[in-house]
């Protein structure tokens, strides 16, 4: 629900809470008693990551089984873009999970980024596969082209770039994430990395 109604933060939504017209929508729609945030943070503190990645993946399984995406396939195969993000910036006392990179005048910036990988489709679809926090190393640069062990000719060409295209959906996700009411950046929870992997499967789910 915090997700689901575009709450700015957890407080924002424990202020929802508070309004007797939404509580009592939500019961009437729901069936269920508003939980606290704070209870919702006690449990993403200490739920196993995998549990939520898990559950993803028997729900994706279902979708697939039932051929819900079957129109989506191409020669075959489904279309997965893989693509990272930055999501939070950190101050001068940054999280040990933190990325950090320094400037040619010395000024350090504290950050966490998330490489992600969707099942993406030529109709605006992105839907999450799996996700890895990246976390801090020796930071590199590599350059990436496009490759296929497909066969390519004049028949399927034009079928290749359409989906080849279909990766923008990814960065499309992400731009919605940011800027489109979903606060990709504020820190639901700022000292438990645990909470905040968890906080991040719901929040995909939703956006």
């Amino acid at each position: 629900m915090l997700f689901l109604f575009k709450s700015t933060s957890r407080n924002d939504f424990d202020n929802k809470r508070k309004d007797a017209v939404f509580v009592k929508n939500y019961r009437h729609v729901f069936g269920l008693r508003l939980p606290s945030t704070e209870a919702m943070d006690d449990i993403f503190k200490v739920l196993n990551n995998d549990a939520l990645e898990i559950l993803k993946g028997h729900l994706l399984a279902a979708l697939i089984d039932k051929k819900v995406f079957h129109r989506f396939r191409f020669l075959g195969t489904w279309t997965v873009a893989v693509d990272a993000t930055g999501v939070y910036n950190w101050g001068d006392s940054p999280v040990d999970y933190a990325l950090h990179k320094t400037s040619s005048n010395g000024k350090t910036t504290w950050f966490s980024n998330i490489l992600e990988a969707k099942l993406v489709t030529t109709t605006g679809l992105s839907i999450p596969l799996v996700s890895e926090w990246i976390y801090n190393g020796e930071e590199t640069k590599t350059q990436f082209v496009y490759i296929t062990d497909m066969n390519v000719d004049r028949d399927n060409m034009v079928q290749f770039v359409e989906h080849a295209r279909s990766r923008w959906n990814i960065e499309d996700s992400f731009n919605t994430q940011k800027n489109r009411g979903y606060e990709l950046h504020h820190k639901f929870n700022r000292n438990n990395f645990t909470a905040i992997k968890n906080l991040w499967e719901i929040f995909r789910a939703f956006s």
